[in-house]
């Protein structure tokens, strides 16, 4: 019987939760918007596979394969904004405040690879960017504003993605299971890319978006009420 790794098991290891978003009363909207940013990028064949795992099988079965792959993808850094009054305060009279997010989708994707890559789904969700670090996957893990609140764990099987920028590139590192397929069967990989061409905007934008949070810009200090549970 085939051995059972804790790293094959750790996306699987996560209670299964209910994802909640409403009113928390907590402030009044008084403007919103998104700013994007896109740029391409060509993945690095040298420094970057995909490997596919089979998933748990009875005796003797396939084992996990490893394969380069090449392509290429966008990469859409988005800022999302809400500017907002305290509750209880409609005038603004203790001031205006700000309350912002930095948030990677992709778009695009092309992934070249061997046909046993071809269940392999290239990251379509949300991933949080905080400075340059990256983190994907979960239930809680979308933009959300000062009124909104989120519950609840990361669904039993999910994707998920962790990665950085640097050096003008970015690299990402994840797990995509097989929907619909064997037991624990999906795709781990570690990808390196460039951008090309390195567009300036598009780090200065990343670094002008390093903060996370409120940010004050009246008279008075106010307090957001975001609970999330990861």
């Amino acid at each position: 019987m085939n051995r059972i790794s804790l790293q094959r098991l750790r996306p699987f290891l996560a209670l299964a939760g209910i994802l909640s978003a409403g009113s928390a009363n907590a402030a009044i909207i008084t403007g919103a918007g998104v700013d994007t940013t896109t740029t391409h990028y060509v993945i690095d064949a040298a420094s970057s596979a995909v490997t596919h795992d089979p998933g748990l099988f009875a005796g003797t079965g396939p084992v996990a394969e490893t394969y380069p792959v090449s392509g290429g993808f966008d990469a859409n850094l988005s800022r999302y904004w809400w500017s907002y009054y305290l509750d209880g305060d409609p005038s603004g009279l203790q001031g205006e405040y700000l309350f912002e997010s930095t948030w990677l989708t992709f778009s695009n994707a092309h992934v070249a690879g061997p046909t046993a890559l071809a269940g392999f789904v290239f990251p379509d969700y949300f991933v949080l960017v905080n400075g340059d670090q990256l983190s994907g996957g979960g239930a809680c893990n979308i933009p959300l504003g000062p009124n909104d609140f989120c519950s609840g764990g990361t669904l039993a099987g999910a994707a998920s993605l962790t990665g950085e920028f640097a050096g003008g590139g970015i690299s990402l590192h994840g797990w995509d299971p097989v929907v619909g397929g064997a037991l624990f069967e999906g795709y781990s990989y570690s990808i390196a890319a460039s951008a090309v061409p390195l567009p300036g905007a598009f780090w200065l934008f990343l670094s002008a978006s390093g903060l996370l949070g409120i940010l004050s810009r009246g008279k008075g200090a106010g307090t957001c009420h975001r609970c999330a549970a990861g």
